[in-house]
């Protein structure tokens, strides 16, 4: 088992909950603006309970090289309709 940080945001347009998993907030924050600024999404950091510990099996950095992954073929995905 392996710790990592649960970061919660919130879409300030429809309020959906938005988490992220990162190891630093340096991480969850430059992800969430790499999601702000591709996407109709507005994330902010949510004000209560914003960093929660968690327990994973998965290892944190694969964990977060599967997000970075995911928001990369977003990017990639606009970039080809535009």
């Amino acid at each position: 088992m392996f710790r990592i940080n649960r970061y919660r945001y919130i879409d300030t347009i429809t309020h959906a909950p938005f988490d992220i998993f990162a190891r630093k907030l340096e991480d969850a924050e430059e992800m969430a603006e790499r999601i702000n600024c591709m996407t109709q999404y507005k994330l902010r950091k949510k004000r209560i309970f914003f960093k929660k510990r968690m327990w994973t099996d998965i290892p944190p950095l694969e964990l977060e090289q599967a997000q970075l992954a995911t928001i990369k073929e977003w990017e990639d995905k606009l970039n080809v309709k535009n």
